[in-house]
């Protein structure tokens, strides 16, 4: 079976899984090897992106930001509360002033635990 890879679509194809109709005419021809090199890549946190020539690359992501890291910290501080959206919008919308005061005081104590630098 022969694979693909669009840029346009960003995916790959399999002509015999894909009919001709299904396959981009952006689609340009990739060996089982490349395709097996980029799956691999992939699982590791790597993109496949498009190179010049439409064919596909793995690239590594940009490293995080000073912000993006403590916002990673505070949201998972956050879960491991159980300080989440969801628990939040109930306690508001069942307004329970006991609820709502317990995630107040969780929600305090991850912003001494994870102060903005």
């Amino acid at each position: 079976m022969t694979k693909y890879y669009s840029k346009n679509e960003l995916g790959f194809y399999e002509d015999g899984i894909h009919t001709v109709e299904q396959i981009p005419s952006d689609a340009l021809e990739i060996s089982e090897e490349r395709h097996a090199e980029l799956m691999a890549d992939q699982s590791t946190g790597k993109y496949i992106v498009s190179d010049g020539a439409g064919l596909p690359v793995s690239v590594s992501p940009a490293p995080l930001t000073a912000d993006e890291i403590f916002e990673n910290q505070r949201r998972e501080e956050y879960s491991k509360e159980g300080v989440t959206i969801a628990a939040m919008v109930v306690a508001l919308w069942e307004n329970d002033p006991v609820v709502i005061a317990e995630i107040e005081t969780k929600r305090q104590a991850v912003k001494l635990r994870v102060p903005k630098s």
